[in-house]
């Protein structure tokens, strides 16, 4: 461009000089106005304004609740700040020729309070330092990284009224999409946004309330950084326009203009007659494309070609559960910076199996293993992960299986599309007809299609499908024999795996494990004990226990309540007048009634709660394995059971509190319980 200017007459430049300013400032003003963003159709009121009329109600007659807005403590926020940066960690999805890295903190209570930034410092691969620009399929073990934090010291607010149509803050003009006494549309630069805090809306009656609704996206345009150097490019040009340009004031022009002016004016140049056009034809008015697939390719665009597209804005989506006299928008000042590094762990997001990767240059996805190690080279226009063995190709609407050993890439059965995965080697499927069945790598047809739902259950098959109006059920084995039985309307699993069933003609029996009836349908009711093979029946006005053989043990006469969801390793909890005991398998009473609150048994104990609340283990014979001490509790009759963790560990609990199985208080959250 230089060499161009050189050789022209000073009028020349000078009119070159006014042509650029102008052609940049209209580009500019053009695309500012062009941004996507990801989102559906939202109501911004909360209410149906039939039920109410707003305008006659008493406000200060409604009880509404004042809820302010205030800056968390600042050693509250420092200690948020260090657990966040303590706990980060980042996830490595693979590319060709880079990689890309997604963060998360499972201790984040700091990323909505201010401005927080992460930057990679550096990449490592075990002790061995990476160069970033060449990660590509290479597995990164940690990361250094530098995070920074706007720790607000004050707050400003920004107040807008229902009936606003622009707003101007901070030297910004604000856009407003929607806006209505119950709700508010508009879109922040990110600067503005990155000290935004919250929102309350004041009510008739001077009440400050927090909104039911919020939403906030971003908005994609032409990248910031383009938008940036070229600005600084016009207003270079601006600066230097004269009647003339003389060689002399070209000497000193010439340094002035960087290669970074340059190359954003060369990427505008290429966004308006490239980008643009992608993008009319992506948002096309196709009123038959579905809207999932348009934001799929849409996201795909924007990724491989993030050094023209990013985020501009950010589009926030407020509403109230009551009208408002205005709104309150939040922003931060006066603000602190904070900084950590931290050494922070990296996985990938296929640590359990296979995932897609993307050729950056050549646009075409393949897959590898965890480690980065190439199974399908990358060939194909589109494609995403549907289980760990399952990959469903968009741009020609084919499934298919991954054999790893061969590193091939199978189409399933044609005519069928991938459900979900069963277990190594099943799936489920659906057929053109909406069916359901089950194929073995997606092509042995175990379960025939004919079904609306399919489960696997312990070591059976449950399908269902509709006769006359109700629906039945039919089992198979895995390896897809059908079990012959009468029309079944209800199949449970029981604790034990073995499976509950009712006839149509309501009448309840139980298959095992392997599909035999050894129960009859002959009985009115059966519940399942935790105990292996034994049930709880009712026929006519008889209740009794039931085992596997057939073997039936009848209770004591005059039981008040019989706890059959508590039973468990052979001990049943009943109830009478004087409290809580349990009876064995043979019927027989092994503890007698005298506990205001009991647990079922495990690992041999149970925890109890006499009428003086003082709180015991005891074993199968009522023997005290250990007093429990714990401190005063203003509610003393909360109920007593037993809850598991994920990995099967079970503790006795009561209420908030977790008891291991010895009787010892643990620092475990009821929350990750069940």
């Amino acid at each position: 461009m230089l060499a161009h200017i050189r050789k022209l007459s000073p009028q020349d430049r000078a009119n070159f000089f006014k042509q650029q300013v102008q052609l940049i400032d209209t580009a500019l003003a053009k695309v500012k106005e062009q941004t996507i963003y990801f989102s559906f159709s939202m109501g911004l009121s909360s209410g149906d304004p039939k039920e109410i009329n707003w305008d006659t109600v008493n406000w200060n007659r409604m009880d509404i609740q004042n809820k302010a807005f205030i800056i968390p403590n600042p050693d509250t926020l420092k200690a948020a700040f260090e657990s966040y940066a303590t706990t980060l960690k980042a996830v490595q999805s693979f590319g060709i020729p880079h990689s890309s890295f997604e963060l998360d903190a499972t201790d984040d209570k700091i990323s909505e309070t201010g401005q927080l930034s992460t930057s990679f410092k550096q990449l490592f691969q075990g002790n061995n330092r990476l160069d970033s620009s060449e990660v590509g399929l290479l597995p990164v073990s940690q990361a250094l990284v530098e995070i920074k934090y706007q720790l607000p010291h004050e707050l400003d607010s920004l107040v807008i009224a229902p009936n606003a149509k622009t707003v101007k803050y901070m030297g910004y003009d604000l856009t407003i999409d929607t806006i209505s006494p119950q709700g508010i549309e508009l879109d922040l630069p990110l600067d503005l946004y990155y000290n935004y805090l919250g929102h309350r809306g004041e009510t008739p009656n001077d009440k400050l309330v927090e909104s039911n609704s919020y939403s906030a996206m971003p908005l994609y345009g032409l990248h910031p950084e383009i938008q940036k150097q070229a600005k600084s490019a016009g207003q270079l040009f601006q600066k230097f326009q004269t009647a003339a340009v003389e060689d002399a004031m070209l000497d000193r022009f010439e340094p002035q203009f960087t290669e970074a002016m340059f190359q954003g004016l060369k990427k505008l140049n290429y966004y308006q007659s490239a980008i643009e056009k992608d993008l009319k034809v992506l948002l096309g008015d196709n009123k038959n494309a579905d809207v999932f697939d348009v934001i799929k390719k849409l996201r795909a665009y924007i990724e491989s070609n993030e050094e023209y597209l990013g985020p501009v804005e950010q589009r926030l989506s407020i509403s109230f559960p009551y009208p408002v006299k205005q709104f309150l928008l939040y922003f931060g000042k006066s603000n602190e910076t904070i900084k950590a590094e931290r050494q922070i762990p990296v996985s990938r997001t296929a640590s359990y199996g296979y995932m897609t990767y993307l050729d950056q240059e050549a646009k075409k996805y393949g897959i590898v293993d965890s480690m980065g190690n190439v199974i399908i080279e990358p060939r194909f226009k589109e494609l995403t992960r549907s289980s760990q063995d399952y990959f469903f190709d968009s741009s020609d609407s084919i499934d298919y299986f991954l054999n790893v050993k061969d590193k091939k890439l199978e189409p399933v059965k044609a005519g069928y599309r991938f459900e979900r995965k069963l277990n190594a080697d099943l799936s489920v499927f659906k057929n053109k007809k909406e069916n359901l069945g089950v194929l073995r790598n997606g092509q042995e047809e175990i379960v025939p299609f004919k079904y609306t739902a399919i489960e696997k259950q312990g070591k059976l098959f449950v399908a269902n499908y509709t006769l006359r109006g109700r629906e039945t059920f039919d089992l198979y084995t895995l390896k897809g024999d059908l079990i012959e039985t009468p029309l079944l309307s209800t199949v449970d699993m029981l604790a034990d795996s073995s499976f509950m069933v009712r006839s149509k003609l309501h009448k309840f029996g139980v298959l095992n494990t392997s599909g035999k009836l050894v129960i009859p349908l002959e009985y009115d009711k059966i519940e399942g004990l935790k105990t292996a093979n034994w049930v709880y029946v009712t026929k006519g006005r008889e209740t009794f226990l039931l085992d596997y053989q057939n073997k039936r043990v009848d209770l004591p006469a005059n039981l008040r309540y019989i706890d059959i969801s508590r039973s468990a390793e052979g001990m049943i909890p009943f109830s009478d007048y004087d409290g809580y005991g349990f009876i064995d398998l043979n019927g027989k009473i092994v503890i007698q009634p005298q506990y205001s609150n009991i647990t079922e048994f495990y690992r041999g104990h149970a925890l109890v709660r006499t009428a003086k609340e003082e709180l015991f283990l005891i074993d199968k014979n009522n023997r005290i394995f250990k007093k429990i001490v714990l401190p005063p509790s203003p509610d003393g009759s909360q109920r007593l059971d037993v809850a598991f963790s994920k990995d099967g560990t079970g503790y006795f609990t009561m209420g908030e509190i977790v008891l291991d199985k010895d009787g010892n208080v643990v620092h475990v959250s009821i929350d990750d319980l069940y």
